[in-house]
């Protein structure tokens, strides 16, 4: 699939994450099945404006909001490897404390300068 399938999918899953909402609850919200809804956010299917908006009603927020700012990624980031890892370094972050999490931020201030 394109790079703005995966972008669309990946912010899907953040808005649904930041609402707590499971796939489960998304797909009920929005009258859609799981198993779409999670094939949406990993970038497997590539849906049509009426099942965006469809979604984006599920969020609660008009489709206008999902799809802001979603411009071209011409870097190469958003590639489906580079987005599973992002996904599992969040992970570990989350499950760390805040003396942990300082340490990390300095770590990563150190490999910017190389």
């Amino acid at each position: 699939m394109s790079n703005i399938v995966f972008r669309f999918g990946r912010r899907v899953k953040v808005y649904r994450t930041r609402q707590k909402l499971s796939q489960e609850k998304l797909a009920e919200n929005s009258g859609l099945h799981p198993t779409y809804i999670g094939q949406i956010e990993r970038g497997e299917k590539n849906c049509t404006l009426e099942t965006a908006e469809k979604i984006a009603k599920g969020l609660g927020m008009p489709l206008t909001e999902l799809l802001h700012d979603m411009p071209p990624d011409e870097s190469g980031t958003d590639s489906p490897e580079i987005v599973a890892e992002v996904e599992a370094i969040i992970s570990m972050l989350m499950k760390m404390n805040y003396k942990q999490l300082t340490v990390v931020s300095k770590m990563i201030e150190l490999v910017e300068q190389l």
